[in-house]
């Protein structure tokens, strides 16, 4: 954990999301550089939601959050004097052909489309995390490739969509390699 908070901090990042923690606790603490916020369900140890945000972007005093679906969905809200940042920190279910967890994965977009209509509108918002899904190109929105994981893009959209809100997805998976 110091070596990629080290890395953030040479980068100047100032709120990451961490997934998979695999940490079987809820629990927020600070140290000299960060702001930790962890939410975890104790009975899916493969679970795990960590938000870190940066000891410059805010006291600890200016951070309210709740857990949404614990391990799974974290709402962080930053208060600031001009404007709010709403931070939801999201780790997807895997995809799998199950119809358990294909309902597990519906509820989770379920939820998370409930959560952001319920932010105010002249808050900053930042979704962020691991959805476990493709990104299809979309001018402006996402782009321009595409990541497809084990010959299949995962069934579905990913959602929540984009076209109603000014957004746009970064999709960090897809990385194209070299060849020698």
């Amino acid at each position: 954990m110091d070596e990629i908070k080290t890395w953030l901090c040479l980068q100047q990042v100032q709120v990451a999301v961490l997934t998979e923690t695999r940490w079987s606790f809820q629990s927020t603490w600070s140290d000299n550089a960060w702001h930790h916020i962890h939410s975890a369900d104790p009975n899916h140890r493969g679970s795990g939601v960590l938000i870190l945000l940066s000891r410059s972007l805010c006291h600890a005093n200016d951070l309210r959050w709740n857990e949404i679906i614990p391990g799974r969905l974290v709402h962080v809200r930053v208060m600031n004097a001009t404007r709010n940042l709403d931070i939801l920190g999201c780790y997807q279910h895997v995809y799998k052909k199950d119809k358990e967890q294909l309902q597990k994965r519906d509820k989770f977009w379920q939820t998370l489309e409930t959560q952001l209509t319920m932010l105010p509108g002249r808050n900053t918002v930042a979704l962020m995390g691991d959805f476990n899904c493709s990104l299809p190109t979309s001018a402006g929105v996402s782009g321009p490739n595409s990541y497809t994981w084990n010959q299949q893009q995962a069934v579905g959209t990913c959602h929540p969509d984009s076209s109603d809100r000014k957004s746009t997805r970064l999709n960090s998976s897809h990385v194209k390699r070299s060849r020698m």
